[in-house]
């Protein structure tokens, strides 16, 4: 008689129900939370070019634009679906497209060899993840991007697996020697055997078929095309039209943003090295051909719309005349890469080790041969590398690394250091980690349970204050605050959000960066649009200008053209001349100046947030005098520059609204360099 064997230790990271369990709990706390957040101005200005679209207006023309109008396609379409600008429904529609990208990506880990509980635990952190992120990264190019990026990749995939012929599998590296994948822990994709040493990748044999039981076991692939697609006849022309689909797609991601074309390139150069193994030449090249044929289909609409809608000079000037100086200050290349690790705490430290697996996947697929054969290995496995069981999986592995690195390279290399531009590269991020079999998401549920806990009780306890003040770590990766699940702050305002959406009070209690000068004071906004609404007569088409960015919502709250072409004033201020003007060429900034001198503005609304780096100073009480409509602290010599020299009628917080008077000058028309405002005092009349 035996002895029954005795359950093993519940390990909670080696659950997909616990991982579901937490995406779910996660999404029910934060998708309401995250609908009646608000929108950064970004948002405003595509829903303004969209809204002059539909309306019969030339795009770049009537609203300058440094981008594509792929964005404003995707507004335009959203205008027409909802009926409106509906904020919480376009809020709706960034949580789908978001969404669909991890479910693309989730399918990719599993052809990774990852298993059930590991995509539950990558599906759960993308949920603690994105809904949480502040409004400057929601409803933003580089993230919807991801979607056509991943379906044209997902393509790519198919295309690369097809060819990969299903051979048993070398000596196993896994403990049981049966085919089985063992579960992961949390870092270790595998655990050692008793007696403490690692499982030696060639002590054990393996049979010839691969079969697991396990739910958590890794995905079993049939080849996704059949035998024919070698020989041309349906399945040469189901590869071609598949070509010509991704190429599509990736045109189409292109009108978004054109930095796509990076990894592009580099996940085709990589499956081109693949198919080599074993197509020729030949049809490796016209694969190329079909890709490309497939991205032509994509931007010959979009120019037509260019050229019908007479919208062509005026894009070409801004991409040749303006986005050239534009893109050149970019920051500092180490600014950027900076950036990379710092602007999603602590999210932003699985950049360590999937730029890591990602290199080690290019050489476990062996990138550099055009040979057939199985994946290069370690000489032993570690702790953090879990070996891909099949040359299929090696090939995943090695795309996604492609698709990660590629979209690393524009990001840190020709893009701005924005968090929104680093947004989707952080999913990427989680996929190449999770790929390895990691449970990540079951760490990060810890440290927020664990600072969210010690944080909460040190709002009461000065002991636990004491203790959170002496382990808050000083490093810039690390962010020592609350997840707002755990904030009592932001959860109490839960059941407000089923009942207001987003009104002006939520998104000013909700919204991270309102406080800035790029984030909007929605209720003071509000009090503004309501004064405006009663002036005589109505303010019509052109006769409102917003100087500065957070004031943008104003137009569509108002239902009214702006003043000029330009909505981001300090953006387009700040554009320098690459080349040396020729005699009577005007700088930009004289166009811009002119555009605003010689407009039908009636009536300007100004930020004072803008014109200084203390953001609590316009709320100061002592920041203003009796008869004076402006701060003391605003200097003499900027008083007599636009639109500070013009009358206020009517102020509500950090908000000033300025009536036109014809018979006082507008003087210098411009907006100052952020960087420079200490030296307001000292400007000159022209500066």
């Amino acid at each position: 008689m035996t002895e029954p064997e005795r359950p093993g230790l519940w390990r909670p990271w080696r659950s997909a129900a616990l991982g579901w369990l937490v995406t779910a709990g996660a999404l029910i706390g934060g998708v309401p939370i995250f609908l009646s957040m608000p929108p950064w101005c970004d948002v405003t200005l595509y829903q303004m070019a969209a809204r002059n679209v539909l309306n019969g207006g030339v795009h770049y023309r009537d609203i300058f634009d440094t981008n594509l109008p792929g964005f404003v396609w995707a507004m335009a379409a959203a205008k027409l679906l909802f009926g409106g600008w509906n904020y919480e429904a376009l809020r709706a529609v960034d949580l789908l497209v978001i969404g669909s990208s991890v479910a693309l990506l989730c399918g990719w880990v599993r052809r990774c060899g990852a298993t059930s509980c590991t995509v539950a635990w990558l599906v759960a952190a993308a949920a603690l993840y994105y809904p949480f992120t502040p409004e400057f990264s929601h409803i933003q190019r580089d993230p919807w991007m991801l979607l056509p990026a991943a379906l044209a990749a997902r393509l790519r995939l198919r295309r690369v697996m097809g060819g990969v012929e299903v051979r048993p599998p070398p000596p196993s590296p896994f403990p049981s020697g049966r085919g089985e994948l063992t579960e992961p822990n949390p870092l270790t994709p595998f655990p050692k055997k008793e007696g403490g040493t690692e499982p030696n990748t060639a002590d054990t044999k393996q049979p010839e078929v691969v079969l697991s039981p396990s739910p958590c076991s890794g995905p079993r692939e049939a080849p996704l095309t059949g035998p024919e697609s070698k020989q041309g006849g349906v399945g040469e022309g189901l590869l071609r039209r598949s070509s010509i689909l991704e190429g599509f797609l990736w045109g189409a991601a292109v009108w978004l943003k054109p930095h796509v074309v990076v990894p592009a390139f580099l996940v085709w150069v990589v499956s081109a090295v693949l198919l080599a193994r074993r197509e020729s030449r030949t049809r490796v090249l016209a694969d190329l051909g079909a890709l490309m044929a497939g991205g032509l289909l994509a931007g010959a609409p979009g120019v037509a719309w260019l050229i019908g809608t007479g919208a062509w000079p005026y894009f070409l000037d801004i991409f040749l005349n303006w986005n050239p100086a534009y893109f050149a200050d970019s920051g500092s290349l180490n600014d950027r890469a900076g950036a990379l690790f710092t602007c999603f705490r602590p999210w932003s430290m699985l950049h360590y080790p999937a730029i890591a697996l990602a290199v080690l996947a290019l050489w476990e697929g062996r990138v550099w041969s055009r040979t057939p054969g199985w994946p290069a290995r370690l000489p032993r496995p570690r702790w953090w590398y879990a070996p891909a069981e099949s040359e299929r999986a090696a090939s995943a592995r090695l795309l996604l690394a492609a698709f990660y690195l590629g979209w690393l390279a524009q990001a840190v290399f020709l893009q701005r250091g924005f968090e929104y531009v680093h947004a989707p590269l952080l999913l990427l991020a989680f996929a190449v980690v999770a790929s390895q079999r990691w449970c990540f998401g079951f760490v990060y549920l810890l440290w927020f349970v664990a600072v969210g806990a010690l944080l909460n009780v040190a709002d009461t306890d000065p002991r636990a204050a004491q203790v959170a003040s002496t382990l808050n770590p000083d490093a810039p990766y690390i962010k020592f605050e609350k997840h707002p699940l755990a904030d009592w702050s932001v959860m109490k305002l839960w059941p407000r959000t089923w009942r207001e959406g987003g009104s002006p009070e939520l998104r000013d209690r909700l919204g991270q960066y309102t406080n800035i000068h790029c984030g909007t004071q929605w209720r003071e906004l509000n009090d503004v649009a309501n004064y405006l609404r009663t002036v005589e007569p109505p303010i019509g088409p052109g006769e409102l200008n917003c100087w500065n960015d957070s004031t943008h919502p104003l137009y569509l709250m108002l239902d009214v053209d702006p003043a000029t072409r330009y909505m981001h004033y300090g953006t387009a201020f700040a554009i320098k001349e690459n080349i040396e003007l020729r005699p009577g060429e005007r700088s930009k900034r004289q166009q811009i100046a002119d555009a605003v001198a010689n407009s039908r503005q009636r009536y300007v609304v100004s930020d004072l947030v803008r014109m200084c780096w203390d953001r609590v100073s316009p709320y100061d009480p002592s920041a203003w005098a009796p008869g004076d409509p402006l701060p003391v602290w605003l200097p003499a010599n900027e008083r007599q520059k636009f639109p500070w020299n013009q009358p206020v009628v009517y102020r509500s917080g950090r908000y000033v609204v300025h009536k036109i008077d014809p018979s006082i000058p507008l003087g210098t028309i411009r907006v100052p360099d952020w960087n420079s405002l200490d030296q307001l005092p000292f400007f000159g009349p022209d500066e």
